[in-house]
């Protein structure tokens, strides 16, 4: 059985398509649609989800929260009181294996293949984190699709005229805007851009600033000396944010160090003042994508919002002004990703059974039943090249494929070698769209043997992304006409393989609550 999983910063959400071509969102063990994607370590047993959440209050030290933010950081590890480390892969598979065994409670059959969303500006080493936490958690994980476009798919797999439609993305520790046609249930991306660290997260910490100055003001107490109260501060914040959508004032009530409470009252213009220039960074993007889709906002038939924080109403306030026309509702922001995830999921099961590549055209009879087979033509977001030395002796970054480029994508680039009778290449694969490499990062390295020329000597590089937006590459030497080695990229941001089948026997032995 196959789902689509929402792996978000603060919830999770999963999806499947029945046998008729609906799809539907999978309830969890406490009858919610949405699991907060929080972990709590508790004397060796690993609590998922609300529960763990609840008592982030009380146990903070030993909560881990918002671990999407770190996934393909390779020196990022969350330590429990009793010194056990966990990485980011670590965190997220274990939200894995907990929504994978809430599928399998409401679907009674076993869960092991999944297609699982990332935020459309992550980079290849956020990606195959991604994809290694699926596999740790037991999952065969068939694909990654951009949160945006599996949004757009949950809209337009249904639709048969023609839209162009901007979705704006805002969750809870990440932003993407993406530029996309739909055309007869068909998704092409156009234009992409985003801030991977940009979020709901960001606006609660606005807040929680406002508020710890409040309480020193009237109390001389620094509220951040105390991370139990601090902890407390985060929680009566977010109910602070989402009480605003609706009210025009709120009262949070706040003590530390067992003082006197404090109620300090926050005005909705006062939450919009504070996150004013958050949304204004959202706006870099939307214009990026805009200018590099060919399009401007007059072109642009319907914007979807997706992700919790787009229910802010300076958000939406934000970005009626700025397309001049007010965003659609039809979509619910919590769920969409992960229902336009199933959809994908469903697609890749009916393309294998047909024995067609993913993202094929046509329609497949389930049941009698006539389902649209939605194609994806989806782009990378950041451009791919290799660190290269110049003739004044300088390093700098080579483009070889820019962004925005439709995927599966390859391109290739002719270099030369730098001294005479050089027996080997050391490339650096680099992500980025800058040709100074202060602007771009070294996602790996390869080693490639090739035989002894003069310097001078030229070499081709194919780089490439896959539907996945993992990067591959060969590399040929021109003198012999000879194909010399595949760029397998030493990841350093990720783990090895022997590391990966540890943490996957690891998991196996554990009870989640």
């Amino acid at each position: 059985m196959i789902v689509g999983i929402d792996l978000g910063t603060t919830f999770s959400v999963a999806a499947y398509v029945d046998d008729n071509g609906t799809p539907h969102v999978i309830t969890n063990r406490d009858g919610k649609n949405t699991t907060p994607s929080v972990v709590m370590f508790d004397d060796g047993e690993i609590i998922v989800g609300q529960q763990a959440k609840n008592n982030a209050q009380l146990d903070p030290m030993n909560v881990s929260q918002f671990v999407k933010r770190q996934m393909g950081n390779k020196d990022y590890y969350f330590e429990t009181d009793d010194g056990e480390r966990y990485s980011a892969e670590d965190i997220s598979a274990r939200i894995l294996k907990r929504i994978r065994e809430d599928c399998e409670s409401v679907l009674n059959a076993k869960v092991d293949q999944a297609v699982i969303t990332v935020p459309a500006y992550f980079n290849d080493a956020q990606r195959q984190a991604t994809m290694d936490a699926g596999k740790i958690a037991g999952l065969d994980v068939m694909a990654v699709i951009n949160e945006p476009t599996a949004a757009a798919l949950a809209y337009g797999v249904m639709k048969d005229d023609h839209q162009k439609v901007m979705v704006y993305d805002l969750g809870g520790g990440t932003f993407d805007v993406t530029i996309i046609e739909i055309n007869e249930g068909k998704v092409r991306v156009l234009a992409t851009h985003g801030n991977r660290n940009l979020g709901g997260f960001d606006f609660d910490n606005r807040l929680i600033n406002y508020v710890a100055e409040q309480f020193m003001e009237r109390t001389q107490i620094d509220i951040e000396d105390d991370d139990e109260a601090m902890q407390v501060l985060r929680s009566r914040c977010e109910e602070a944010k989402i009480a605003l959508s609706n009210s025009e004032k709120y009262r949070v009530s706040i003590s530390a160090q067992r003082c006197k409470p404090e109620k300090i009252e926050i005005t909705r213009a006062k939450f919009e003042e504070l996150i004013r220039s958050l949304i204004l960074e959202t706006e870099v993007s939307v214009d990026i994508a805009l200018e590099e889709s060919g399009l401007s906002p007059r072109d642009i038939d319907k914007v979807l919002l997706v992700g919790g924080s787009t229910r802010i109403p300076a958000v939406r306030d934000f970005i009626a002004a700025k397309m001049n026309t007010n965003p659609s509702g039809e979509l619910n922001p919590d769920e969409a990703v992960a229902v336009g995830a199933a959809i994908y999921a469903n697609d890749l099961v009916k393309q294998k059974m047909h024995g067609n590549g993913a993202g094929g055209t046509g329609t497949s009879s389930t049941k009698d039943r006539e389902i649209p087979m939605p194609v994806i033509q989806d782009v990378n977001s950041h451009g791919l090249g290799v660190v290269i030395s110049r003739e004044d002796g300088t390093k700098g970054n080579s483009i070889i494929i820019p962004r925005n480029q439709p995927i599966p994508a390859t391109a290739s680039e002719v270099y030369a070698t730098v001294v005479d009778n050089q027996t080997q290449i050391q490339l650096q694969v680099t992500e980025g769209d800058d040709d100074d490499l202060s602007y771009v990062n070294v996602i790996g390295t390869a080693e490639i043997k090739m035989n002894p020329h003069p310097a001078g000597s030229p070499v081709r590089v194919d780089l490439g992304y896959d539907q996945n937006g993992i990067v591959m590459g060969r590399v040929y030497d021109l003198v012999d006409n000879v194909f010399v080695g595949e760029i397998v990229i030493k990841r350093d941001a990720n783990m090895s393989e022997e590391e990966l089948q540890s943490k996957v026997q690891r998991i196996q032995n554990e009870e989640l609550q």
